[in-house]
């Protein structure tokens, strides 16, 4: 006799992300739930131009599948980490695929997060990865805001598109794509700048020097027994940002966080002298 379906119990239809739907025959497959399908925040990745790939971080799981070779991780520093650890295996490549090609860019998904000062360098890998014949994955951690701008820029300069163009082709191949406010007019200055990142341009500096509201409240400060304290979403700034365009607010000082770095890591020698896959070259960019 079959068990009866009860209100209130485990046998109750579900919902993730989408309506519950009738049980199916056996063998029938089942759609994915909505979070999960092509151009949503977790599933995909999507191919938004022949080549390239938009993501978050488990398209990485993808990979080898579709046969992509270079990824950009638009990341920051611990995400990143996490991200290793939790797909070591999978980015370092097995006997059946190859390593992946990686180059990782510490940026923050908020508006104020200075990503225009890595859009050369994304682009440019990018623009690597197809002149070699190689497909690339494109991703941050839900694959709405850094990497879809990101592959708007390089839309941008290849295909000779306007921001507003550019973003909207990604949004179309990805629905889920939503860069942010402050991400889209850094996307924007990087056109006017000629597709290229100039930090002694105007824009760059009106996007990225000091706010008049962060002067006028450090001279208020100097002049009252309490110090006037400015907001801190003036000074969001990633740390590079703020070592190449020093403001008169100082950041709390980190004494156990190390200075960012600029480097190139290969594979550990452990890993070259036993033969062991490894990641081909990670670009680390803070």
């Amino acid at each position: 006799m079959e068990d009866e379906k009860r209100p209130g119990t485990e046998a109750d239809d579900i919902e993730v992300g989408m309506s519950a739907s009738p049980a199916a025959e056996v063998g029938e497959v089942q759609p994915l739930p909505s979070v999960l399908q092509p151009g949503s925040m977790f599933g995909g990745p999507d191919e938004i131009i022949p080549g390239i790939y938009l993501g978050g971080f488990l398209a990485l799981e993808q990979c080898h599948r579709l046969g992509i070779e270079y990824v950009l991780s638009l990341v920051d520093a611990d995400s990143y980490d996490q991200i290793k650890e939790l797909l070591g295996n999978l980015l370092e490549g097995s006997n059946d695929a190859p390593a992946l090609t990686m180059c990782h860019i510490d940026c923050e998904d908020r508006p104020r997060a200075n990503l225009l000062q890595h859009m050369d360098t994304s682009t440019e890998f990018m623009g690597e990865a197809l002149s070699n014949g190689k497909k690339v994955l494109v991703h941050c951690m839900a694959g709405v805001s850094r990497s879809a701008t990101v592959v708007a820029a390089y839309i941008i300069k290849s295909e000779g598109l306007n921001p507003e163009e550019a973003v909207a082709l990604v949004k179309e191949k990805r629905g889920c794509a939503e860069p942010n406010s402050g991400f889209v007019r850094q996307l924007s200055a990087w056109h006017t700048m000629g597709n290229k990142v100039d930090k002694e341009h105007a824009l760059y500096k009106d996007l990225f020097s000091e706010t008049p509201s962060v002067k006028k409240a450090a001279s208020l400060g100097s002049g009252l027994s309490k110090p006037v304290t400015p907001d801190p979403d003036l000074r969001e700034l990633s740390s590079s940002t703020a070592e190449a365009n020093p403001v008169l607010v100082p950041e709390p000082t980190h004494t156990n966080r190390p200075e960012p770095t600029q480097e190139t890591k290969v594979g550990s020698s452990r890993e070259q002298q036993q033969g062991g896959p490894t990641s081909k070259a990670c670009c680390c960019i803070s």
